[in-house]
């Protein structure tokens, strides 16, 4: 009896490919939160707004995510309906036979 197949490939490549994409977004995540307001604070604002920028991306960043949160997880639409249903039983029934064609 053959061993099954793996269905998700764990070689060096894939665990190189994730570990970078974590990577990145984790990067990318402290410079926008926290890197770029308190630089934007450091050279654009003045000692009476501290903590301006920082307190425009925190609004920014959350409206964001209420506008895409809005768009995807509408309760009504049927891709949402589909999904939150899980998986259906399929009932297949067996194929009709065809009688031999006249040659």
């Amino acid at each position: 009896m053959a061993k099954p197949t793996r269905i998700i490939n764990t070689g060096p490549r894939i665990r190189t490919l994730w570990l970078s994409l974590i990577g990145g977004a984790l990067a990318g995540g402290l410079l926008m939160a926290a890197w770029l307001p308190s630089f934007l604070d450091s050279s654009f604002a003045s000692g009476a707004t501290p903590g301006l920028y920082g307190s425009l991306v925190f609004i920014g960043l959350n409206l964001h995510h209420y506008a895409i949160d809005a768009a995807i997880w509408r309760h009504d639409g049927p891709h949402v309906a589909r999904i939150s249903a899980g998986p259906k039983v399929v009932d297949v029934a067996p194929l009709p036979t065809l009688a031999p064609s006249p040659a």
